[in-house]
């Protein structure tokens, strides 16, 4: 048995579109992985769904957490100390609907950290992603098992 240190400034960063994800580590003896997310004013990520579960806590910032219940759009919105569970093929996404940027403690599975470094950029982009961006992680989520999900229209 042992107990390890890794200091902040050795965290590996990605970008994954405007998100900022650093990998804090395994928790050894499963496959979950710890990770910080930062997520920009405005920037999200759309409804989607995949076989692995999530939880989410809001460390600051306002998240709109996005789901469907009984066939209609859901919005919960989150501040700091809150906490979502996404259950394994639960439809989900979610935007950062304050001014400030939102910190995300996320807790995922190896398969989920796999899709992010394959998508993920040591540098952030430069300007608005393109349509070969949307392609590359669209073939990234077809590889990985996640498919996007139709939000319903408002009545």
């Amino acid at each position: 048995m042992s107990v390890t240190l890794t200091r902040a400034e050795a965290l590996e960063t990605l970008w994954v579109m405007a998100d900022r994800i650093r990998f804090a580590g395994v928790l050894p003896g499963t496959d979950l992985v710890v990770a910080e997310v930062t997520v920009p004013p405005g920037a999200g990520t759309p409804m989607h769904a995949h076989a692995s579960p999530e939880l989410f806590r809001v460390m600051s910032g306002i998240l709109d957490f996005e789901t469907l219940e009984d066939g209609a759009r859901k919005v919960m919105r989150a501040g700091p100390g809150d906490v979502l569970r996404v259950a394994p093929q639960a439809p989900h996404g979610y935007a950062n609907a304050g001014e400030t940027p939102a910190e995300v403690l996320v807790v995922l599975d190896r398969t989920m950290e796999a899709f992010f470094r394959e998508i993920g950029s040591p540098e952030p982009a430069q300007g608005p992603p393109g349509p070969e961006d949307f392609a590359r992680i669209g073939a990234a989520c077809a590889r990985h098992g996640i498919a996007f999900v139709e939000v319903p229209k408002a009545a």
